[in-house]
Order: structure tokens, then C-alpha cells, then sequence
């Protein structure tokens, strides 16, 4: 017999690592109401798209935004007395200051938001005042610092149908 030939190495190919993941971003976001322990970190590491904070710490929020800049940022200050039915316009407009002076809103927020505990929604006549507060809010939160989004008329939900907001909030 014919000697057979000798095999001819086959090479083998370097491993190819696996994919790095999409950059995907955590679609809910944190609600703050401290610094708790962690939660920058938390932050950090998930990248959520939006926070919603009642903890106005400007060095907080401004490290953050150092580290994730496209953070949608949703500042809430709570008002135990939430009075607005007496001059609801002037309320709006004062609790818009109140708002932009007391804050880092001007600064470091993309968002503020008005009260979202503000009428008794089984008295619809109230209703027409708040549409006055929440649209003073409004006006007065652009007057000063155009680039925010005032959010004006939050309420829980299941507290209003749709066709409450068509009907009783026409501005």
C-alpha cells in the first residue's frame, strides 16, 4: 500500500466573545424621597430613563447629572397645606415661585410638577378652580424657566375618566 497523506492542520478559530447587550435603559425610574443608602449607585448602575424626586439636594441631583446627563429628572415639592380655591390663579403663580426658589428645579430638573393631591374629586365644582391653579402654575413655570416642564393636573390614577380632562380642564 500508498501511505496516506498526513492530515493538514485545520486551524482553529480565536473564540469570538459573546455580543456586549444593547444599551438599554430600565424603563421605570426611581421615586425619591431621600438619599437612601445605595441609591446613587442604584442610579448609576440601571440608568433608568426618568427619576422622580421630592429630595431636592442640589450636589445630589448635579452628581447625577454629571454621570448621566440624558436623565430625565421630575421634581415634586410637597405642600402639606395644599390651599388653592381662594385665588387659585395668584396660588398657582406663588406656588410656581415657590417651586423654582426653594429647589434645584431652574438648575438641574427637565420637569416640576404641581400638586397631585389638589381637589376633592367628588366635588366638581372645585374643578374649574384647580384648571385656573394648575394653568397659573403652568404659565408662571415657563414664564421663568422656559426650558422646564411644568407638569400641571397630575392626579392619581383612576381618580378621573378622560372625559373629565376634555370636560372640566380645558386649558
Amino acid at each position: 500500500g500508498t501511505p496516506l497523506p498526513s492530515p493538514i492542520p485545520t486551524p482553529i478559530p480565536e473564540p469570538v466573545p459573546p455580543p456586549e447587550p444593547p444599551a438599554t435603559f430600565l424603563k421605570l425610574g426611581p421615586h425619591s424621597q431621600s438619599a437612601r443608602p445605595g441609591l446613587m449607585d442604584a442610579i448609576k448602575q440601571i440608568r433608568p430613563r426618568l427619576a422622580k424626586t421630592m429630595f431636592h439636594d442640589a450636589g445630589f441631583w448635579r452628581e447625577v447629572k454629571v454621570n448621566q446627563p440624558d436623565l430625565f429628572v421630575i421634581g415634586r415639592l410637597y405642600d402639606l397645606q395644599q390651599g388653592w380655591a381662594n385665588d387659585p390663579a395668584g396660588r398657582g403663580k406663588a406656588f410656581a415661585d415657590r417651586v423654582l426658589d426653594t429647589t434645584p428645579a431652574a438648575e438641574l430638573y427637565d420637569a416640576v410638577e404641581s400638586y397631585n393631591e389638589w381637589f376633592s374629586y367628588s366635588n366638581p365644582d372645585s374643578w374649574a378652580l384647580a384648571d385656573i391653579f394648575q394653568a397659573a402654575f403652568y404659565d408662571q413655570i415657563k414664564a421663568r424657566a422656559p426650558h422646564l416642564e411644568p407638569i400641571a393636573g397630575n392626579c392619581g390614577t383612576g381618580n378621573l375618566l378622560g372625559e373629565d380632562w376634555v370636560k372640566h380642564f380645558p386649558r
